[in-house]
């Protein structure tokens, strides 16, 4: 039987969301509603679900039974177009926060809220951005889709924001909205216009709105309604939006043309349009209120179509969760965070493929059956044992993978254990010159078990498939390794195929025994051994050519669509693309007994620019690499990375390593290659300095290649951030520990109808510091006067940001800050008395042309002026 999650329904309505849930296969736990005769519909309708009715205000979440998803559809009125659009300023725009104030005390794994398509604009999407923001600070995934109902199947234009919110970056990876279908039900496909209906819902003849009806319709297949502009028409038999203000009767309630008159469309027709079941039905409340709760709900199987796209993404799945190395090769002691998709970076000899050869040790019986030696001891510490411990979140017990390792551990993990502690602990042998790796597991880390062995296979080995790929993958030994396996022979024709291949074998056996030479051997070699032993017999020379190895002398070849030619896999390139493609085919084979692990050293190794990028679309995107640890010096491999945590390798005196978990925020999901280029190159550097837009890059960039004529290979980055801003980077870079300078301009900008002007720059620097330091009071001009004005007031704390946050706020901007360093050079190099002008006029063009004549003494000069501090910041 399929599992049923627990759901707990909040602005239940008459239970839209919690029908699709249902009929999905979730089960709906606990509801709230404050409306009494929407609670009396719910009642009606789902008389096994506990419904309280009441002010969600009041509800005290201890009182809520335990649930895994919370659904909520909660009060548009305050954010929509029909509303009074005033957000979290309205009391019921506030109710939002009684969501979070259950969601702290229930912590679901799974959170789905709807509302009006308009969320993401209000109040200049500061209301979106806030309730972003409170679902991620309690450390939850967001993905949110505005989709209009017509583009899923149903004939009704109704659009509606879906914010889907998921405690596990896993689920959330997972995670895909449901796809657009072409529409193949129109209006009466669902509304039968045979069918006579109740005589209080048709228009009467002889009244005004009746007459202005008759005459609007023009069209029988169309759908119609009076409004506050009159009658209007819909469109492509779709209908109009059902809003919850049709309670006021012939006032917004869809009308049509059936075979009996001229109507409005019945409560029980709205439903037909919210995709509700027939079964689905209003117990005896007032018409209006019918109306209004068909308007308030949802369309049913929209909100299904997000489930059912998506139970895989319900499970949590095995999650590695952390690694511990003590003792072993570059690694003293280091603790890292994990997840199921890890990138390992750094420069080189720091110890990246000492890290894979950790999880090697533990996962890889090819590499632990050699044992550990001397070298593999830190600085040759034998006196301390190597001990290697991943951590293993397991908490799903629905996920297959979850129950492939409990099954493994039995005994060693009870059913209440979330986690496995898997240990490797070796001690060196200084008579034999080893370390025997000793694995141990369990689901506490103070109660191991020791794990049972037969031959050099571990308990460990049953479980686990671990797919090393190295940086240099021989494509011939592995195929010729694997072809067995890779070629299985096993429908009934291939018995005909073996058979004429061995008939074949042995007429080829027989015409090499008649050759010439054979029977001119067998006639010199017969008298021979006749002198020795005559007993009447003859010598004969027979071929035994057999089939032993079938697939011995089998090669993949290239053979082009059009082109019957074949061609050799000689390109390392294309070797190495093949080689991918055997091991994902070996990882097939395995999937579904065992759980495959892909440890990939430097994969950007023999491949263009084009190709690492399509590989990077697949190690991310593709759920066969479910479990994937990368180790990379190419930023190209990362371009299409998310979900990820991000694993920098340094040494500083000692080897160490800095982690964080990366995701491509939302509003940058169709833009995730802009924001991936700029991020995988500046992972790679030491100091990052970020800056506007492409002017300072190419201004910066020049400079400091005349006083640094080699600050790239010195790990120095130059990070413009147009249209992506600074803190998405920041936040990135300093869990990384990456040392990062700022330099911003000192934008001002117009407050909406006042004739005052916002210190944006100011708020910027407060923002990225993390508290306000410099005032934000408005001033009346936007003006270069008024900004140095306003930078010299702010002087003093100014430079204490610049000291002690990195933070380079610009006088005025990047033009007037040169023109105050070097003003008359520009004049002379452009030839213009105005160079400010001149450079803000065509930004990069007139730029491109500054840098080609500036001189190194110009450079200098430049690189040592108070306005330009942040290049010092970051090459000395």
């Amino acid at each position: 039987m399929k599992d049923k999650y627990k759901v707990c329904s909040l602005f239940a309505g008459i239970g839209g969301i919690d029908l699709a849930f249902q009929q999905a296969g979730f089960e709906i736990v606990w509801a709230n509603e404050l409306d009494s005769d929407a609670c009396k519909t719910y009642r009606y309708n789902f008389q096994n679900t506990v419904l309280t009715e009441g002010d969600i205000r009041k509800i005290n979440a201890d009182d809520i039974p335990d649930f895994y998803i919370l659904t909520a559809g909660f009060p548009c009125q305050s954010f929509s177009v029909c509303g009074n659009r005033k957000g979290f300023a309205d009391e019921r725009g506030n109710l939002f926060f009684e969501i979070m104030r259950i969601v702290d005390a229930k912590k679901p794994k799974i959170i789905f809220l709807e509302n009006v398509a308009n969320l993401t604009e209000h109040d200049n999407g500061k209301t979106f951005n806030r309730i972003h923001n409170e679902l991620s600070d309690r450390d939850y995934y967001i993905r949110y889709l505005i989709a209009d109902a017509c583009n899923y199947g149903i004939p009704q234009h109704r659009t509606r924001t879906y914010i889907v919110a998921f405690k596990d970056f896993d689920m959330c990876n997972k995670f895909q909205f449901p796809k657009e279908q072409p529409l193949k039900k129109h209006i009466f496909d669902i509304i039968d216009r045979s069918v006579k209906a109740d005589k209080n819902f048709y228009l009467n003849e002889n009244s005004v709105q009746y007459q202005k009806m008759k005459n609007a319709i023009t069209d029988e297949n169309q759908i119609y309604r009076f409004s506050d502009y009159g009658i209007q028409k819909s469109k492509d038999e779709i209908s109009f939006t059902l809003k919850a203000n049709m309670g006021t009767w012939y006032n917004r309630v869809p009308i049509i043309k059936d075979n009996f008159g001229i109507r409005t469309i019945t409560p029980q027709e709205c439903l037909a349009l919210q995709g509700f079941p027939k079964s689905f039905d209003f117990p005896d409340i007032p018409i209006k209120s019918m109306y209004k709760q068909c308007g308030n709900t949802v369309v049913v199987p929209v909100v299904k179509k997000y489930c059912k796209t998506n139970e895989r993404s319900r499970y949590i799945q095995m999650k590695f969760e952390k690694i511990t190395i003590k003792n072993f090769r570059n690694f003293e002691n280091v603790n890292i965070d994990l997840s199921n998709k890890n990138i390992f970076f750094g420069l080189n000899d720091v110890g990246k493929t000492n890290f894979l050869y950790a999880l090697r040790y533990v996962f890889d019986k090819d590499i632990r059956k050699q044992n550990l030696t001397e070298s593999d001891f830190h600085n040759k510490q034998y006196d301390k044992p190597i001990e290697i411990i991943i951590t293993i979140d397991i908490s799903d017990i629905h996920n297959s993978d979850c129950q492939k390792l409990r099954a493994q551990l039995k005994g060693a993990l009870l059913s209440k254990h979330n986690k496995v502690y898997i240990k490797l602990f070796a001690e060196y042998n200084k008579t034999e010159m080893i370390a025997l790796p000793i694995l141990s597991w369990g689901g506490e880390m103070d109660h191991l078990y020791e794990m049972k062995q037969r031959g050099y296979l571990y308990e460990i080995d049953y479980v686990f498939n671990t797919i090393y790929i190295d940086s240099y993958v021989d494509l011939n030994t592995l195929f010729k390794k694997n072809v067995s396996q890779i070629i299985r022979n096993e429908k009934e024709e291939d018995r005909d195929t073996l058979e004429k291949i061995q008939n074949t074998v042995n007429e080829l056996n027989e015409h090499i025994s008649e050759l010439s030479g054979i029977k001119e051997f067998e006639g010199r070699l017969t008298p021979e051994y006749k002198k020795f032993h005559d007993e009447g017999i003859s010598v004969s020379i027979k071929s035994e050519i057999a089939i032993k190895g079938l697939y011995s002398n089998v090669i993949p070849y290239i053979k082009q669509d059009d082109d019957d030619n074949l061609y050799p896999t000689a390109g390392e390139g294309r070797k190495k693309l093949l080689a991918y493609s055997i091991y994902d085919i070996l990882s097939d084979d395995t999937s579904e007994s065992k759980i495959n692990i892909f440890l990939i050293e430097e994969p950007e190794n023999h491949l263009h620019k084009s190709m690492q990028i399509a590989l990077s679309q697949i190690l991310f995107n593709d759920q066969k690499y479910t479990y994937l640890f990368v180790t990379t010096h190419s930023p190209f491999v990362l371009y299409e990375m998310d979900n990820v945590n991000l694993v920098r390798i340094y040494n500083q005196k000692k080897t160490n390593s800095k982690s964080v978990f990366y995701k491509v925020p939302d509003d940058f999901e169709k833009n995730r290659k802009m924001l991936n280029r700029c991020l995988s190159e500046a992972i790679f550097a030491n100091k990052v300095l970020l800056v506007e837009g492409p002017s300072e890059y190419i201004l910066f960039n020049k400079v400091l290649s005349v006083i640094h004529p080699f600050y790239e290979s010195d790990g120095i980055y130059i990070l413009p951030v147009d249209g992506v801003g600074f803190e998405k980077y920041i936040s990135i870079l300093g869990r990384l520990e990456i040392f990062n300078a700022i330099k911003t301009d000192n934008d001002l900008r117009s407050v909406k109808n006042k004739n005052t002007f916002s210190v944006l720059g100011f708020s910027r620097c407060n923002n990225i510091v993390g508290k306000n330091i410099l005032p934000t009071e408005q001033i009346n001009e936007n003006n270069v006067t008024a900004k140095r004005k306003l930078y010299n007031t702010n002087i003093k704390i100014l430079d204490d940001i610049r000291n002690n946050c990195h933070i380079f706020l610009s006088k005025v901007d990047l033009e007037n800050d040169l023109d105050e360093a070097i003003h008359d050079r520009l004049s002379t190099l452009l030839c213009v008395d105005e160079p400010v002008e001149y450079l803000q006029k065509l930004k990069h063009y007139n730029m491109v042309e500054l840098v080609g004549k500036l001189t190194d003494e110009d450079c200098v000069a430049i690189y040592n002026h108070y306005n330009f501090a942040c290049l010092k910041e970051v090459s000395e």
